[in-house]
């Protein structure tokens, strides 16, 4: 049985009820067993070979399961049990097997018969004591995950001073390469004719076969690229440090007035569960005082656990003297017994052992809440650490130090913005049946010198600008209404990242609300939500929207929201993503 085993049992019995009355139930029916028929007193040997082969059966099945799990073809639940089983049941059968064996076979005395249950008694506290050492050894480990965690923070804190010292810069070939691409899928476009709707449809087609064919997939491409590349990295760095420790954390609650009534009942029914008729009835009142306080125990211990130390003391003591005067006035048991120089009377093991017990159970318990307190400073720190590194990649954001990413938004915003937008415009000068020839070759004049033009430094980024002139490339096909606060500004002040991911936001989201959803409202709504949270919500009233995918602009948002929800309905869609702002880092 290896000692990774016997600490999952030990977990498992402070934190699993039905273990717990399962194993109660057990110790009753082998106390009443050996009560009411004693194999040592009526000659019943076979008896003694039945209780025997239940034990040798435990025994095996518990060897099995820990066998089972060291070459892991049993689950862990399973091993868990049978070891529980095992431990109270072999305790439970020492006075059936001391009785049995030692009275009977071996011609022991009754005094032998009593050391060996007094035995069987303390084999509770042993187990008291290696459940403290386990325990120990268990906060030693959280203190050393917490400083480990510790580490990785102040890493982390480096690594991201080192990223915002450093600012991405373009490669001058790449733009130039993508700009040239652009500006061969426009060329001829201009000369076209544009006479009559159907050349105006004519070029609008072609306006959005450019975007589709080489906007679209150049902008993908170069956005998945860096995704997957910062996945895998994000993963390797902080994973294995997070993520990993979270699932090794699990909850730890155990009731201590449960586990301390139920070792001192335990004992009890060992040492006094067994003999004459007066500690035979007297084991049984104790086991099934122990049973019932386990099964009741959800309803009544988390009282009693408020109450502290010396309440649950006294309550313990008062029901055990409770039951020595019941028993002494039904007549099965002396309170004074100076005459048995084999069984000790009650009062010596009320005020001689239990107090011990209760002694060793307290040290288990302070095991128990410095445990529990170093498994919640690591819950918390594992906490704050997430909300950290989400806060690191967000802030970050767009670029975060690879600068195809930010090539691949302006790509999918911007530029596929403006060519779709002029290829919407178009139509509707096709369907109005006005000659419009002249406002559309000018159209098509600005459309085809500027768009390759588009691809700008992200730190030349001007928030307001930016989102007067999406309301300028809009004007005419949707009703398009951006609410932003003053504080948003001033936030945003200074900030090419976050200002680069809120502008590549708004373009994804009235894009998609025209193209997909055919929507003729969107509604915008930028707001400062506390120091450290920007939020942005969006709704619009488009209904056809086809099949829908998963593209860039969820990807983007998986990597650099804190949060966000995405409703998709008959009457339009809603989106609200949370932002964290650049100066405050979470400390809480």
């Amino acid at each position: 049985m290896s000692l990774k085993s016997l600490r999952w049992a030990i977990e498992a019995i402070n934190r699993n009820a039905f273990s717990w009355q399962i194993a109660a139930v057990a110790l009753g029916f082998l106390t009443a067993l050996t009560a009411f028929f004693d194999p040592a007193r009526e000659g019943r040997e076979w008896l003694a070979w039945i209780i025997l082969a239940m034990a040798a059966g435990i025994i095996a099945v518990t060897l099995f399961f820990s066998a089972g799990l060291l070459v892991k073809r049993v689950t862990v639940r399973w091993a868990r049990f049978a070891l529980i089983v095992l431990v109270f049941f072999a305790v439970g059968s020492a006075r059936g097997l001391s009785i049995g064996f030692g009275s009977v076979y071996w011609g022991l005395s009754d005094s032998f018969d009593f050391e060996f249950r007094l035995g069987g008694g303390g084999a509770v506290g042993t187990l008291v004591l290696v459940s403290g050492t386990l325990l120990f050894s268990d906060r030693l480990d959280y203190r050393n995950k917490l400083a480990s965690l510790d580490q990785d923070r102040r890493e982390l804190l480096a690594l991201d001073a080192q990223a915002i010292g450093s600012t991405p810069r373009y490669s001058e070939h790449l733009v130039s390469d993508i700009r040239e691409k652009i500006r061969e899928a426009l060329r001829g476009i201009d000369r076209r004719p544009l006479d009559s709707p159907a050349d105006l449809r004519e070029v609008s087609a072609a306006l959005v076969t450019v975007s589709e064919r080489l906007i679209r997939p150049l902008s993908k491409r170069l956005r998945e690229e860096v995704l997957a590349a910062e996945r895998t990295a994000r993963t390797s760095i902080y994973s294995s440090t997070l993520v990993a420790s979270a699932a090794r954390v699990a909850p730890f609650q155990p009731s201590n007035f449960a586990v301390v009534w139920g070792a001192i009942g335990l004992f009890n029914v060992m040492a006094l569960g067994a003999g004459i008729l007066g500690f035979s009835a007297l084991g049984l009142f104790v086991g099934t005082l122990f049973i019932l306080s386990q099964v009741g125990r959800l309803a009544v211990t988390p009282s009693l656990d408020r109450l502290g130390l010396p309440a649950q003391v006294g309550v313990i003591m008062l029901s055990y003297a409770f039951i020595a005067i019941a028993s002494s006035a039904a007549g099965y048991l002396p309170l004074h017994d100076f005459e048995s120089p084999t069984y000790p009377n009650l009062a010596t093991v009320l005020v001689a052992v239990n107090p011990v017990l209760l002694l060793l159970t307290q040290i288990l318990f302070a095991f128990v809440a410095a445990v529990r307190n170093e498994r919640q400073s690591v819950i918390d720190a594992l906490n704050l650490s997430h909300e950290q590194i989400r806060w690191f990649s967000a802030r970050r954001g767009v670029i975060n130090s690879v600068y195809q990413r930010e090539l691949g938004n302006q790509l999918h915003s911007k530029v596929q913005g403006r060519l779709i937008a002029a290829a919407l415009r178009l139509n509707h000068m096709a369907e109005s049946g006005r000659d419009n020839q002249g406002i559309a070759r000018d159209l098509l004049a600005e459309i085809l010198d500027t768009v390759a033009l588009d691809l700008a430094s992200p730190r030349s980024v001007d928030f307001e600008h930016a989102v007067s002139n999406l309301r300028d490339s809009w004007s005419g096909l949707v009703d398009l209404r951006i609410y932003a606060e003053s504080e948003v500004s001033n936030a945003l002040a200074g900030d090419a990242r976050l200002s680069g991911c809120l502008l590549h936001l708004l373009n994804d989201v009235v894009i998609n609300a025209v193209k997909h959803g055919k929507a003729t409202e969107v509604v915008i709504e930028v707001r400062v939500e506390r120091p450290d949270r920007l939020v942005f919500e969006a709704s619009d009233n488009g209904t056809v929207r086809g099949a829908m995918r998963s593209g860039g602009g969820l990807a983007l948002l998986d990597l650099v929201a804190i949060r966000y929800s995405l409703i998709l309905g008959d009457q339009g869609a809603h989106l609200k993503v949370s932002l964290p702002l650049e100066d405050v880092v979470p400390t809480s």
